[in-house]
């Protein structure tokens, strides 16, 4: 059971790394990856050396041919040693490396930068436990092997823990809820293994190497072979084995899941998002001709009838229309942004500027923790495209009769700078959540709006590097989270 188990993990991780190829997911790979051979070094080690009962060898192996299979699979004691070393020394490190990389804190990111640090010792250990050089040292010395054991133990433990501290440091740092919803999937896969490993990290490659001599077997611990562990404690070790190999299963399973269904929308918007553009294209294109036409006859029929109150009525309605297929032309185009550093609080000035011309009795209030902050931005279009948001902010309140102020709050966010609006307003339904980023929807009246405000903005976001997410409570009110980069910080991953 262990074992299927174990490779179920891996092959989620495999799944997650072909899902989202970059450099989180090669971790949890390789992390995955190690401990499985390092676990099946040990089913290897427990199947031809014996000893267990039937029940402990279906928790174990689970099928009793997979047993038999690694009981009769030729490996000799040297080969099957350094198998079970490599998997040893190098699960702590690529769990190690994937914790700091899961880490946005400023003395994480300087020691992802030195990483080969941390490789030093699992390297020295490998060397040391390559079987020609350990057998000269145990032949040598019984000191020198003494020290190794107690040298790899203690390191070992030593990056495990580490690793265990620095995402209990992380998630409690983290205030954002789908931020903390993700990494806490992310964290139990990493402590699962971790504590699948802590389990059977006591089975030092000695063992393997010294299989018929004793001197060293009251050192390395391992209570799976010990006459003395009594039977309910071997079964609560191994429930816990199988509990944790599960929690870590799943929660990398709902993991890949949440990727999945986001790159999914993201190829569904793609798509939808080139349709609509091409027939806006036709549409605008005809259209405007018409306007265009109607323009010229209502000018001469200007300076037929001069001041005229219908005329100059139907002179500005064609007009307001005008600027409308423009709007709508522009949030379907894809444009080419120029990205410069550009101060926060001015962006989000312009934006509420914006917002007032077409709500004029509207109201904000701007909480900024630092009005220094700058980002990579192209000006005009990231703050209409946050225009865009604190209007649908105001119209939702409006429509629910609440005239209270939106509230716009900016602060640092890990490796983000996140702009958050919140309103007071009915909140958004399930039902238009799953379609509330897609061209030419909208639940307004249709008359006055196109349905492009939320799809362009979050075309704006993305072209700016960022994200924008929304979270809509069941006391009612929504809240906008707009994520831009810091200037300066290292590559980015969405979590």
């Amino acid at each position: 059971m262990l074992f299927i188990l174990v490779l179920m993990i891996f092959s989620a991780s495999l799944l997650f790394f072909l899902i989202n190829r970059n450099r989180r997911s090669i971790l949890i790979l390789l992390s995955s990856l190690s401990l499985a051979l390092f676990i099946i070094g040990i089913l290897l080690y427990i199947s031809k050396k014996g000893g267990i009962s039937s029940q402990m060898s279906m928790i174990l192996f689970g099928f009793k041919r997979v047993r038999t299979a690694m009981q009769y699979t030729r490996f000799t004691l040297d080969q099957l040693g350094y198998f079970l070393a490599f998997g040893r020394y190098s699960f702590p490190f690529f769990l190690l490396l994937t914790c700091l990389d899961m880490s946005y804190a400023d003395f994480a990111i300087k020691a992802e930068k030195k990483f080969y640090l941390f490789l030093i010792l699992p390297i020295v250990s490998l060397i040391l436990y390559y079987p020609s050089v350990f057998k000269f040292f145990a032949k040598e010395s019984d000191g020198l092997v003494r020290f190794m054991l107690i040298f790899s133990r203690s390191w070992i433990f030593l990056y495990v823990i580490a690793s265990m501290v620095m995402l209990i440091w992380e998630f409690f740092s983290i205030t954002m809820g789908f931020f903390r919803k993700r990494f806490l999937f992310k964290s139990l896969l990493m402590i699962s293994l971790a504590m699948i490993y802590c389990f059977y990290a006591p089975q030092d490659p000695a063992q393997v190497y010294l299989f018929y001599r004793n001197n060293y077997m009251w050192m390395l611990g391992l209570w799976y072979l010990s006459s003395a562990f009594n039977s309910p404690l071997y079964i609560i070790v191994m429930s816990g084995s199988i509990i944790f190999a599960v929690v870590g299963f799943f929660s990398l399973l709902r993991y890949v899941s949440l990727k999945f269904d986001e790159s999914r929308q993201d190829v569904v918007l793609r798509q939808k998002a080139q349709d609509a553009s091409i027939g806006i294209s036709m549409f605008n294109h005809s259209t405007k001709n018409e306007l265009l036409a109607s323009s010229i006859l209502l000018a001469r029929l200007e300076k037929k009838f001069p001041g005229d109150e219908d005329i100059s009525k139907l002179k500005g309605i064609n007009t307001k229309l005008m600027q409308k297929m423009e709007s709508l032309y522009k949030s379907s185009k894809n444009e080419q942004y120029r990205l410069v550093p550009e101060n926060l609080e001015k962006i989000i000035e312009e934006s509420v500027k914006r917002a007032l011309v077409h709500n004029s009795d509207s109201d904000y209030s701007i909480l900024m923790e630092d009005r220094s902050i700058y980002v990579l931005a192209d000006f005009y279009p990231l703050s209409e495209a946050l225009s865009n948001l604190m209007e649908n902010a105001w119209e939702a309140q409006r429509a629910n009769d609440i005239f209270d102020s939106i509230k716009v709050e900016v602060r640092r966010e890990r490796l983000w700078i996140s702009v958050t609006i919140t309103d007071k307003g009915g909140g958004i339904s399930s039902k238009d959540a799953k379609r509330i980023w897609e061209p030419f929807y909208s639940t307004k009246n249709s008359s006055k709006n196109w349905g492009m405000g939320m799809y362009y903005s979050r075309k704006v976001i993305k072209s700016h590097l960022g994200s924008v997410r929304f979270e809509s409570p069941r006391q009612g009110g929504t809240r906008f989270v707009v994520l831009l980069p810091k200037i300066g910080a290292r590559e980015v991953t969405d979590d």
